[in-house]
This record gives C-alpha cells, sequence and structure tokens, in this order.
C-alpha cells in the first residue's frame, strides 16, 4: 500500500463530498443529480487508462433497442465507439457490446432509488442483444461466452436514521430474486458510510474509516470497480460495427463474373443472439 497515492486520492474524495454537500443547496433536483454525476465521474476518470472512458446516456444494440438514460457509462473505445451528441457534456448512446459498467448515481439511498435503478437495469439486461465478437472464416458469426457489464448504485446521502449494512441488503434482496447467488447490481456505495459489493466470496462490506476520517468505503468501490474492467473487455472479442449501420443479406455476389441478387440466406446473416451467447 501507497501511502502517497492514498492520500492524493482520499484528498480528491474529500473535495468530491464537499462540492456534492454545495449542490445540495441548489433547490433544483436534476441539477443537483446532475452535478453529483460530474462529480463521481470526475473521481473516477483519473484512474481509467487509455483502454476506457466514460459517459452518460443510452445503451443500444443493433436492433434499435434502447435503455433508459444511464448516469455514467464505462466503455471502451477500442470496440464499438458511441456516438456523441455533445463531447463537453459526454452525452451519447453506447453501443452494448464497448459498455463495460453502468452505474446509476442517487442522492439518497432509498428503497424506491434501488427499485428504479434495478429495473433500469434490468431492462437493459434483459432486453438488449449482445453481438458476436468472432467470427469464423465465412463470416459467420461465432457463439462464444462473455462477461456483462457491471451493474453499479452509488448514493451520497441516506434518510436511514442509523446505517446498517445489514438493512441495506435486506432491502436489496426484497427486490432482487438473486441478490444471494447472481445479483444483478453488484455494488452499492453510500458516501461517508459503507459500501457493499458481491464478490466470488459472497457479499463483503467494507465501512467509512470515523477513527482517520478516510472513506475507506469509495477508495474500495473504486479501486473493485477499475480493477473489473479488463476481465470484462478480454472476453468482448472484435465486435463489428457493420451490424449497427449495414444489413449484409441486402448486398449482391458475383458468381462466375454473373451478378446475383441478394443471394444470402436470412439465417446465416442474422444467426446470433443473446440465447447464443453463453453470458456469465
Amino acid at each position: 500500500m501507497n501511502n502517497y497515492f492514498r492520500s492524493i486520492l482520499s484528498n480528491k474524495i474529500k473535495r468530491a463530498i464537499n462540492e456534492s454537500a454545495l449542490a445540495r443547496e441548489l433547490d433544483h433536483a436534476s441539477l443537483t443529480g446532475r452535478l453529483r454525476e460530474i462529480v463521481l465521474d470526475d473521481l473516477i476518470t483519473p484512474l481509467l487508462n487509455n483502454n476506457y472512458s466514460s459517459g452518460r446516456g443510452k445503451v443500444i444494440d443493433y436492433k434499435g433497442t434502447q435503455s433508459k438514460e444511464i448516469d455514467i457509462c464505462i466503455y471502451s473505445p477500442q470496440l464499438i465507439p458511441p456516438v456523441f451528441f455533445t463531447q463537453k457534456e459526454k452525452l451519447g448512446i453506447f453501443p452494448i457490446e464497448s459498455v463495460l459498467n453502468c452505474i446509476e448515481v442517487k442522492s439518497n439511498l432509498t428503497k424506491a432509488n434501488i427499485e428504479n435503478a434495478y429495473a433500469k437495469f434490468r431492462f437493459l439486461e434483459d432486453s438488449l442483444v449482445m453481438t458476436s465478437g468472432y467470427h469464423d472464416s465465412y463470416e459467420t458469426p461465432l457463439s462464444h461466452v462473455f462477461v456483462k457489464q457491471k451493474y453499479d448504485i452509488f448514493c451520497f446521502d441516506t434518510f436511514l436514521k442509523k446505517y446498517d449494512p445489514g438493512t441495506i441488503l435486506s432491502i436489496y434482496k426484497k427486490i432482487d430474486p438473486g441478490w444471494n447467488r447472481n445479483p444483478l447490481i453488484t455494488s452499492i456505495c453510500l458516501a461517508g458510510k459503507g459500501w457493499l459489493c458481491f464478490t466470488v466470496k459472497g457479499w463483503l462490506h467494507m465501512s467509512f474509516d470515523q477513527v482517520n476520517n478516510i472513506n475507506e468505503e469509495i477508495i474500495g468501490y473504486l479501486c473493485t470497480l477499475v480493477q473489473s474492467l479488463p476481465n470484462v473487455l478480454q472476453t468482448r472479442g472484435n465486435p463489428r460495427i457493420g451490424y449497427y449501420l449495414t444489413d449484409p443479406a441486402k448486398t449482391d455476389r458475383f458468381r462466375n463474373g454473373k451478378l446475383v441478387k441478394r443471394p444470402w440466406k436470412k439465417s446465416k446473416m442474422s444467426g446470433f443472439s443473446n440465447t447464443d451467447l453463453n453470458a456469465l
């Protein structure tokens, strides 16, 4: 552990929490929420190397299905790039093949906010189709195992009178039937209180260090977020932007020098879906 490195990050976290507290005084819900998204994004971005970047907007698939707006998307520009409506705000649409982590930023941790985040992530998980990242020599998409994008909740405050990680987990398990074996949301971080994280060892918890006034919960959350990205990225293969922009079945083919109009069998050109890919 490098204390100097930790001190730099710890100081940035404290500034971020102070900025979040100032945002509360704006008395404008949507503006306060947006500022808090920026505050968290400003903590995450410096920890990302050139393989990753962040933005906000909707996740899409090649069929045109769109998610609800996601507060922070961590994606890989090495894969299919997003389309930004504004570079300054980093607002855009993100092909699902490139999305590695989705974060909902909440001003307060409440049951309603957890339910809202879960519903948003559930729709994304169940409705959007991931195209294959691998093809054979005949350009046929191949089934392959891939790691799904992660889903997180980050909160700056709570209405709970007394912080108890067991209470938060009991709320979540009433929302997610797979909470104890395969939860949809695997990180719930509450600034200044604690962080719940699901791992291969089950649910873990890290508290805010009240004795030394260190946000161990946010440090742990940021470390786990960044460390998980390569595991997701390396399973995505080389997805193709062509599925988003063209229909290969509409191309013609020459046979013995003669033009044949669209000779392709539809089943060969669209032989992939989430059911074909063995998602982890």
